[in-house]
This record gives C-alpha cells, sequence and structure tokens, in this order.
C-alpha cells in the first residue's frame, strides 16, 4: 500500500511505516524483513521475563555482536530505509533503533525508540526505571541519563526517518527524490508550524524557473 495510503489506516504498525517508506524507494521486501526480523528476535526470547538491565545486555549482544550492526551518522540514503540496513548491517542510529524496537517487540519486551537532542536510543521502561541503549557506542545508560530524552510515537518516527533520507538524498544530489521524500511527510498527522516547515524544505529544493 502507498505511505499516504498507509497514514489514514487505523492500528498501521512502526514496522508498516517503515516498509511502505522503503517501497516508495524501491528497496522494500517485506517478507525477507519480517523474516530476518523473526529469526534474530528469537535470542531474546529467553530474558522476555528478565530485568530491564538483563533485557539491555541481551539485546546489545544481539545488535551488535551477533548481528554486528555499524552506525553510520552521514551515510547513505539506504542507511535510513529499514529493509536494506537489515541486509547490509549498516544504518543510521535512527534506524538502528527501530530495528532493536522491532526485535524486542517480537520477544515481548517492552521497548521505545527515545531521543536527546543529539542521539537515538532504545529505551527498555518498567514502571519504576528507563534504561536507555546507545547503539552507535553500544553503551547502556542508567535511569535518568541523559537528562532529557522523549519517546517517539510511529508517525514521529516516519517523520524524522523521511527528513534523514531527504536531507542525505539531497547530499547525494537527488533532488527529486528529496522532494519526494519531503512531500510524502505531508501525508503524516503534523501540525500546521511542521507543514511549514515542509513546504519550505520542498521550496529550497525546487530549481527555479527558467527566465525567458
Amino acid at each position: 500500500m502507498p505511505f499516504a495510503d498507509l497514514t489514514r489506516c487505523p492500528g498501521v504498525s512502526c514496522l508498516d511505516l517503515q516498509l511502505a517508506i522503503a517501497g516508495e524507494f524501491g528497496r522494500a521486501d517485506a517478507v525477507a524483513t519480517h523474516g530476518l526480523l523473526d529469526d534474530h528476535a528469537r535470542a531474546l526470547f529467553d530474558v522476555a521475563d528478565s530485568r530491564p538491565d538483563v533485557q539491555a545486555k541481551a539485546l546489545l549482544a544481539v545488535m551488535t555482536g551477533d548481528m554486528r550492526f555499524r552506525a553510520r551518522s552521514h551515510g547513505e540514503p539506504r542507511d535510513l530505509l529499514l529493509p536494506s540496513v537489515l541486509q547490509t548491517r549498516r544504518g543510521h542510529p535512527l534506524t538502528l533503533a527501530i530495528v532493536a524496537r522491532e526485535l524486542a517487540t517480537r520477544a515481548g519486551i517492552r521497548a521505545g525508540v527515545y531521543s536527546s537532542r543529539t542521539r537515538w536510543f532504545i529505551g527498555l521502561r518498567t514502571d519504576e526505571q528507563l534504561l536507555l541503549l546507545l547503539l552507535d557506542t553500544g553503551l547502556i545508560e542508567g535511569s535518568g541519563r541523559p537528562a532529557q530524552v522523549i519517546g517517539h510515537c510511529h508517525h514521529e518516527l516516519a517523520y524524522c526517518t523521511l527528513t534523514g533520507l531527504g536531507r542525505s538524498l539531497a547530499d547525494h544530489g537527488q533532488l527529486q527524490a528529496a522532494r519526494r521524500a519531503s512531500r510524502l511527510k505531508l501525508a503524516l498527522p503534523i501540525a500546521d508550524d511542521l507543514r511549514a516547515e515542509v513546504q519550505r524544505e520542498l521550496d529550497a529544493l525546487t530549481p527555479p524557473e527558467p527566465q525567458p
């Protein structure tokens, strides 16, 4: 289903939106993606009922050990497309956090994607504690560090993915694809100030009209 249509479907998941984004840029294989996530999540089944610190260590071991993911904050556009990241094991920290959340969820572990001003985290929460896993350095941060983090819903993660993707495409000279990434953000339920920001992005990416 096209991304714009999927954003209006009730009950749409984070993975659904990420696969739709990848499909808009020709890099989606839903069956293979689900299969890889299912396969790698099995290593976490034994810790589903464990303490968050045990779950965090197991998830870190899967991501940086078994799967050998590596973060690339300034890589290629495909580093923000989840199916490609699963294949190459290289990805933007945002996409790695989304992958980690999908693995944890499949194993019955409560997890979400969080961010500070400069970093992306996978967060494992109980009623008393939030453990933050920093996948680009392999660091587990305890409760309260860093000082301020926010959790993100699936629509916000799609918006952030498209923003990073648009910037990377523009940096690689793919302006038409970058405009497409920006236009897709307008299909999301975003506030008016963000819509205005997206329009400014599109204006900046649109070449001037040729002079007569």
